[in-house]
């Protein structure tokens, strides 16, 4: 028990924690003002990564000044200084054409920016110094920065993300955001609505509470320039993948409501625009403040600051020194001066959660919780506004405001993530803007739309519409269709309806291929669409579908069928002597499908028909289904089982008509984009090309200014080391006084450099001085460094000396440890302590003004040679298996007859004979008291005294061992006699050779 007990502590102090290199992977909230990073790795589950400045949040601001750019905290105090070069409120105009009511009211509200639109199409800004950005390059470098704090937070490279957008981005801003982070090297696993994301973190917290009767929660986001309200519901559903049903947790969106332009945002541009007005009535200048763009930003700034200040307090003073033309500005504000000014704007707050409840169609009865989100809802007036609307007396708080859409997300991520597992949970987002198929009849060229995606359908989700008329090439178009249910200003901004253009090449030739063949009938041509995860819509194929009847082959082949028909009637009839025959359950089997194909026949013609012929189905998975070819099948089916069942002798029913074969052939398409915003491949190209050349001159800056910094901080810590104890003791005053006088020379050469001074040449004066330093820092590092390494060693030896007695205990033939090793680790601690006392004495009569005699390096090897030795035998304890006991042996006959079995059972009681005797034990008679033994454990039961010859060949344990059948209770009894022995009695063991000096 002892010995085992010493081997399982020492496998717990052996063993070691080791990390995983997963990949990691992110999430990016990417909001109009701020946006929030998240990531996940192994270790770190759902944790905001924090920026350079520590922050929780960045702003979505990019500035550029002399072709330097400048992200988030430190590009905001540009856009006080220099507005017109300082980016805000990008994701408002990604994907935008200069046309669009978004970009006109923006250009409202700061009108100090120049806005135009390239040859493509694309929004640019140009800066003061007449650069031009596109706004997604812009995006691109916020999401490049979003990457590299996610990096630096996850100490590893993440290429993987999943980005919020808000639910109601169309088409064209969602392929922006796309490109944009294609730009940024960012592989994108989602785009995520921002409510579903939101409503993701609160059911992940809360799934053991869902079942399968749904619940109803409404979430309301004021973020800083829009306002949403969804409506979720969430379950337990039984979700069918890779083959197999399970249940889990999931949440739908039921419907959206959404103010695109009422936000915090719109609050503080009022509040700004009423401060401009107190200063203009102020009479503090003759010139209109409203005119200098650096002075609306400062009053910008300013707003914000007060409006944050009035969601918990009724009055503030804003105040601005220099704010125009050298004059301060302080004026007193109260939260009714800022109800009366945002009146109207209030009266839009409950508008989206009408919106969310029309499209859900349920009731605020019905709704569990009501849920805020987003800054904006902080507003008192807000509060009270909701309040009244759904008819609560209290307003969900239990959401972080600000983070809940990034960890939302970054469950998603991981979810998507190859390298991680978490409980699933089935995100089902609704499609906001409805789309339809528009295409020209093949008779007489009518104009048909035909919806594809409904007002709230979910998505991922594959549909087939099917045109059955058309036989030569044709076209059709997709776009948005049925927007009733959004204001005038909403469907402006999605632009022209028509989103792609599809031209079908080779119909005919498709077509002609079966035409005129035998039993060959068309069943249309397919176009398979797919709205994926991005809630971005594709056609994945178009195809031509045939079905081939099975025909006649000619008389001879008729010949042969009626001649098979024949013996397969004798065969049926000799088979029905004995049961059923084949003809019955191929009767039957007709029977059971006639009935199904009848009730699908009864289902489709309850349906009105399709008066364009063409069909639009849902498409589980890659399957697709023509109801018009199954029921014709069916009906084929019918008849023929009818004519089989009017025949008096069932064999001749047997025959049932073959399943037609489906064929398919492929036909190309072309897409031409008709989105707002298409940029070309070449354009693409070069926005790459721009952010990568941003990305090296910045990183050329960022490396430079660590030089220039790592020079000074040398030059004067080198300074201050000099002057301490420990550099004065390890130097001469004179050394001293030469590292001195070159520290100066190289400060003076250091205040010297300008602008046009290299990195290379900074690290080049950095390496130049640590080098002639050198000499100096190695024996200061020696002299403070070497007796906490003699320490080390020391307490290793103890630590060491202590296992190697332990050793003892363990050593022998059949046991962990031999001999040999037992000597080797004994011989190595003699030798390194040996080696410790010498050196010790050597270190301390030594000058710390020359080069040191022993170094910590040496200390160290002998501890890894310690170290190693240990590991080594650590490694045999963890993987030692006791040797498995062999079947007892018939105990041999005592050569000399003299000797009695008295003198053999004294003898074996008193010690062993030692190696190399020929004299032999009796056999023990039954009944006798066996030897002593200390087995390796678990223990066997005791044995018969070993022969001599046995002793000498060293294989006791693996020889004496036997099986607990016998005597296993009086074995016991004998064992617990023994582990009980006074210190005095002989516990020797009979495990191996035994050596005549232990008993010294």
């Amino acid at each position: 028990c002892s010995k085992m007990k010493i081997i399982i502590t020492i496998l717990l102090l052996a063993s070691v924690i080791y990390r995983s290199d997963a990949i990691a992977t992110m999430a990016i909230d990417l909001g109009s003002e701020f946006m929030k990073i998240a990531i996940v790795k192994p270790g770190v589950p759902m944790e905001i990564a924090l920026n350079r400045e520590s922050q929780r949040k960045t702003p979505v601001v990019v500035g550029m000044r002399n072709d330097e750019r400048q992200i988030g905290d430190p590009a905001l105090s540009m856009a006080v200084k220099f507005p017109q070069n300082a980016f805000i409120f990008i994701p408002t105009l990604i994907g935008q054409s200069l046309n669009s009511p978004a970009v006109k009211l923006f250009q409202e509200r700061f009108p100090y920016y120049k806005l135009s639109e390239d040859n493509e199409g694309v929004l640019t800004f140009t800066t003061v110094n007449n650069k031009k950005l596109t706004v997604e390059e812009i995006l691109a470098m916020l999401l490049e920065n979003a990457q590299e704090t996610a990096q630096k937070f996850a100490d590893q490279p993440i290429k993987d993300a999943v980005i919020t957008v808000p639910p109601y981005f169309s088409q064209a801003e969602r392929l922006a955001v796309l490109r944009a982070a294609d730009y940024a090297g960012i592989t994108v696993l989602q785009l995520m609505n921002s409510n579903a994301a939101v409503a993701l973190n609160f059911g992940i917290f809360r799934s053991k509470s869902f079942n399968k009767t749904a619940q109803y929660y409404m979430f309301y986001d004021m973020g800083s320039s829009s306002t949403i309200a969804t409506v979720v519901s969430y379950q337990v559903a039984r979700i069918r993948e890779h083959g197999m049903a399970e249940e889990h947790p999931q949440l739908q969106v039921l419907g959206v409501g959404y103010d695109e332009t009422l936000g915090a945002s719109a609050f503080i541009l009022r509040l700004r625009d009423h401060l401009a007005k107190e200063f203009n009535a102020k009479k503090l200048s003759k010139k209109d403040i409203t005119g200098n763009a650096r002075a609306m930003a400062k009053l910008f700034k300013e707003a914000g600051r007060v409006y944050r200040v009035l969601s918990a307090n009724k009055e503030v003073y804003a105040q601005i020194e220099s704010v125009f033309e050298d004059k301060d500005f302080k004026v007193k504000v109260t939260r009714e001066e800022l109800e009366n000014i945002c009146s109207d704007l209030f009266e839009r707050v409950t508008r989206p959660i009408e919106s969310a409840l029309n499209m859900a169609q349920i009731s605020m009865d019905l709704i569990k919780e009501v849920l805020l989100m987003g800054g904006g809802t902080r507003n008192p007036k807000v509060q009270s506004a909701l309040l009244k609307a759904t008819g609560r007396t209290e307003l969900g708080k239990s959401i972080n405001t600000d983070e809940a859409a990034a960890l939302g997300a970054v469950y998603q991520a991981a979810h998507l993530s190859p390298g991680f597992r978490v409980k699933r949970f089935v995100v089902k987002d609704a499609v906001l803007f409805p789309l339809a198929v528009d295409f020209k009849t093949a008779e007489d060229g009518k104009e048909i739309k035909r919806l594809l995606f409904n007002l709230g359908n979910h998505y991922p989700q594959r549909k087939v519409m099917t045109f059955n008329k058309h036989t030569q090439d044709f076209d059709f178009s997709v776009g948005y269709t049925s927007l009733n249910h959004l204001n005038e200003f909403q469907q402006k901004a999605l632009g022209d309806p028509l989103l792609y253009k599809f031209s079908l090449k080779g119909v005919a030739q498709a077509i002609g291929k079966y035409d005129g063949q035998p039993g060959a009938s068309s069943k249309g041509v397919k176009a398979h669409f797919r709205m994926d995860d991005n809630g971005i819509v594709h056609l994945d194929r178009a195809e031509a579908q045939f079905e081939i009847l099975p025909q006649a082959a000619g008389s001879d082949g008729e010949a042969k069928k009626e001649e098979g028909s024949a013996f397969a009637k004798i065969g049926e009839s000799l088979g029905s002597l004995f049961g059923s025959s084949e003809a019955d359950k191929k009767a039957d089997e007709a029977s059971g499908a006639e009935k199904q194909q009848a009730k699908s026949k009864e289902d489709s013609s309850s349906k009105p028909a399709d008066k364009d012929s063409t069909k639009t189905n849902a498409e589980p998975g890659e399957k697709t289904g023509d109801s018009t070819a199954a029921g014709n099948a069916s009906k084929a089916s019918g008849d023929k089982a009818a004519q089989s069942n009017n025949n008096t002798n069932k064999s001749e029913s047997a025959a049932t008509p073959a399943k037609p074969e489906l064929r398919r052939e492929s036909i190309e398409f072309v897409v031409a984009d008709k989105t707002l915003v298409h940029p070309s491949d070449a354009s693409q190209q070069k926005s790459r090309s721009t952010i990568q050349e941003l990305r090296k001159r910045e990183e050329a800056k960022r490396q430079l200014e660590k030089a220039r910094n790592e020079l000074e901080a040398f030059i004067f810590e080198s300074k201050d080391r000099l002057s301490s104890a420990d550099y004065e003791k390890c130097s001469t005053e004179s050394e001293r006084q030469g590292y001195m006088e070159k520290l100066s020379a190289a400060q003076d050469w250091y205040d010297e450099q300008g602008m046009d001074t290299t990195q290379e040449q900074f690290a080049a004066k950095t390496a130049e001085l640590k080098a002639m330093l050198g000499d100096l820092t190695l024996r200061v590092r020696e002299m403070l460094e070497r007796p906490k390494a003699f320490k080390l060693l020391k307490d290793m030896l103890n630590h060491t000396r202590t296992f190697w007695d332990t050793m003892q205990n363990m050593t022998g033939d059949g046991n962990v440890f031999t001999q040999a090793e037992y000597n080797t680790l004994g011989n190595l601690i003699n030798d390194t302590e040996d080696w410790q006392k010498a050196r010790q004495l050597e270190v301390d009569g030594q000058d710390l003004t020359k080069e040191p005699l022993v170094r910590v390096e040496d200390i160290r090897l002998k501890m890894s040679a310690l170290e190693r030795e240990i590991s080594y035998l650590l490694g045999k304890i963890k993987y030692y298996v006791p040797p498995t006991p062999k079947p007892t042996e018939q105990p041999k006959q005592d050569s000399d007859p003299k000797k009695t079995d008295a003198d053999s059972t004294s003898s074996s009681s008193e010690q062993q004979k030692p190696p190399g005797s020929a004299e032999e034990q009796k056999p023990q008679d039954e009944g006798a008291t066996p030897p002593p033994t200390i087995p390796p454990p678990p223990p066997p039961p005791p044995q018969q005294q070993p022969s001599a010859d046995e002793v000498e060949s060293g294989d006791i344990d693996s020889n004496s061992g036997s099986s607990r059948d016998e005597s296993s209770s009086q074995s016991r009894g004998r064992d617990d006699e023994r582990d009980h022995r006074d210190d005095g009695e002989d516990r020797r063991s009979s495990r191996g050779s035994h050596d005549p000096d232990d008993e010294l």
